[in-house]
């Protein structure tokens, strides 16, 4: 007895999701399984996407301009120290990570493609 084939995954970018979605045929399994509350909350984790994408563009400009490791002064004391833009890179990027499963675990048989500007 053969197993039945899964159908391929289909590769969207970030942005795109809500256009892939509105364009499904209604009797789509995937649509079907869409409720309101669900679309809702895609079109939030996609703006936050969006805006994390927009942040961390910003930080790595930041940490290319400053390096990772910077000189901190405080008064006389000189020290080097972690540049705080990497370490709010690093907890960005695990944002958009967790982020982005919960958008793939709502949207099953669909892998997301990062458009990354980072």
């Amino acid at each position: 007895m053969s197993r039945p084939r899964k159908p391929p995954k289909t590769k969207i970018k970030v942005r795109d999701i809500l256009k892939y979605i509105e364009q499904l045929p209604p009797d789509n399994p995937l649509k079907q399984e869409l409720t309101p509350d669900k679309l809702i909350r895609i079109k939030r984790y996609i703006e936050e996407l969006q805006y994390l994408d927009y942040i961390i563009v910003g930080l790595k400009s930041d940490i290319e301009a400053n390096g990772e490791i910077e000189l901190y002064e405080n008064g006389n004391q000189k020290t080097r120290r972690t540049n705080p833009a990497l370490t709010t890179y690093i907890d960005t990027i695990k944002a958009y990570n967790a982020l982005l499963r919960q958008v793939s675990e709502i949207l099953r048989g669909i892998e997301i493609e990062i458009a990354k500007t980072w």
